[in-house]
């Protein structure tokens, strides 16, 4: 009869603070209306990409992209705490993706011809000309960018006409070098189930095959907002059906409180399945309300589909959380290709510590993680300290670097609140980039063994690290697993290292 020794390791994580740089300065703190970008990109073996809406005056007449590079064999930011603007030309709102053969870093803008708005793609690291999208007498705006294994542009836009109070949410495919395709309706339009509202959506690509997802919500709606996506498993030659997101029976399920659809966000992981990161407020009698938030990991196909990554809010607030934000929100997602463990971070508003001239909250940046595929997470730890500044529109690195390093960049709002819409007499802000070493603390470690004839208490299962459930009997090699409880459906956090 054989007999299996195990040695449990108890575990957290922690981060500590590798480097804090500036790469550029902007007047122009509203970034975005709604659901974050993607601004940051770490390519393995080349370095770090960034970019931001930049204007250096505090009239914003020169905003501009502005992108910055971190070159890992230098070791150094190329372009200083300066940046440099992508466009020869005035634009906004921009978002980052890289083309994962070439290497190379593409960002899309909207800008101004004549009375309309326009598309325009700069290839940021090539010498490609930007390369401009437009449609007669409509505007094209709030553009999203993906790129997919196969080096075709993928872009979401809003279409309509001048002064509409309403636009189509369009998708664009670019497959060969200035020869965009036609726009297509890609979103339902106003007065159908699950409409886009505003520039309330988002693109997703695959770098390790041709998937291309499409997400937008009813952020602002007069009713309880939702949200859905649609997903191309062939690179935008068919999607499939609008798919709602689910709704978690959270607010006191049965009561006139109802949860809604947020800020969202998502990527392809390392085994190319999507991911979404959701937040959910609550809608009482029809009022929406900022807080409480909660933060779920929404996978489709897993079991279960959505898992809870925290609650958070506060009894009391010193100031106003302001437009534009909830009291936690705005989260990106990322991964360590090697482990598989996930990270989410997000901006979210300390309760006590405001801006005496304009009376908001100042915000900082927490993050969570997982070691089990998403099905538990870790509680959230603050990677910014309080200060005087309001650390908002945090964006991270799809990718965790191969020292084990997360990337991280955000805008540092010297004045809470947004000089851009007439919120305080404005100040040039520095945009950051933040390196945070990740490290594994062992908490605990004991050891116990079993007779592989004999199973374990009955309310136990036992994990890989990709979330599979797998028979003790049959675990004759060595490797990383993790112990659930199936009684409460959770995962404890502990290493199983069977040898």
């Amino acid at each position: 009869m054989k007999k299996l020794f195990l040695i449990l390791i108890y575990f957290s994580l922690s981060f500590s603070q590798e480097r804090t740089d500036t790469v550029m300065s902007t007047y122009y703190d509203w970034q975005m209306a709604s659901h974050m970008r993607q601004r940051i990109y770490y390519d393995p073996g080349y370095g770090v990409h960034v970019i931001a809406t930049v204007s250096y005056q505090r009239v914003p007449s020169d905003r501009n992209v502005y992108y910055n590079f971190f070159d890992e064999r230098l070791n150094m930011w190329v372009y200083g705490q300066q940046g440099v603007p992508v466009f020869p030309f005035w634009a906004g709102y921009g978002v980052l993706d890289i083309n994962p053969n070439t290497h190379d870093a593409y960002c899309v803008a909207h800008f101004r011809v004549g009375l309309n708005l326009c598309l325009a793609i700069g290839s940021i690291t090539s010498p490609l000309e930007p390369c401009t999208i437009k449609v007669e007498n409509y505007d094209l705006l709030w553009p999203v960018l993906g790129i997919t294994n196969n080096g075709w542009f993928h872009i979401i836009a809003s279409k309509g006409s001048s002064g509409s109070q309403y636009y189509d949410v369009c998708y664009i495919r670019m497959r060969e070098w200035r020869y965009p395709e036609e726009p297509i309706l890609i979103a339902p339009r106003q007065g159908e189930p699950i409409a886009c509202l505003g520039e309330t959506y988002g693109l997703f690509t695959s770098k390790g095959s041709n998937k291309v997802i499409v997400f937008w919500t009813e952020l602002g709606n007069s009713g309880t907002d939702s949200g859905a996506y649609r997903i191309s498993f062939n690179g935008g030659d068919t999607w499939s059906e609008v798919i709602p997101f689910p709704f978690p029976e959270i607010f006191t399920p049965g009561s006139e409180t109802l949860p809604e659809v947020s800020f969202v966000y998502g990527f392809f992981d390392r085994e190319d399945n999507p991911n979404f990161v959701i937040c959910y407020t609550p809608n009482i009698n029809g009022q929406k309300y900022k807080l409480p938030v909660e933060i779920w990991h929404f996978k489709p196909g897993r079991n279960p589909e959505l898992v809870r990554i925290c609650r958070r809010s506060a009894d009391t607030l010193a100031g106003s959380i302001g437009i534009g934000a909830i009291f936690a929100g705005r989260p990106t997602i990322g991964q360590e290709p090697q482990t598989g463990i996930l990270y989410v971070s997000w901006e979210e508003f300390d309760s006590l510590n405001y801006e005496p001239l304009t009376g908001k909250l100042r915000a900082d940046i927490l993050v969570s993680y997982s070691l089990d595929n998403g099905l538990t997470w870790s509680e959230p730890e603050r990677i910014t300290r309080p200060d005087q500044t309001s650390k908002r529109y945090p964006c991270l690195a799809p990718i965790v670097d191969e020292q084990n390093n997360l990337w991280i960049t955000y805008l540092a709002d010297l004045i809470a609140g947004f000089y851009v819409q007439g919120e305080d007499p404005g100040s040039l802000n520095p945009v950051i980039v933040k390196k945070l070493r990740i490290l594994p603390q062992a908490i605990n470690e004991s050891k116990f063994s079993y007779h592989k004839s004999k199973r374990f208490y009955s309310k136990t299962a036992i994990y890989d690290v990709n979330g599979k459930n797998i028979n003790e009997r049959n675990l004759n090699s060595k490797g990383v697993y993790f112990l659930v409880d199936t009684k409460d459906k959770k995962v404890k956090k502990k290493i199983i290292i069977f040898k």
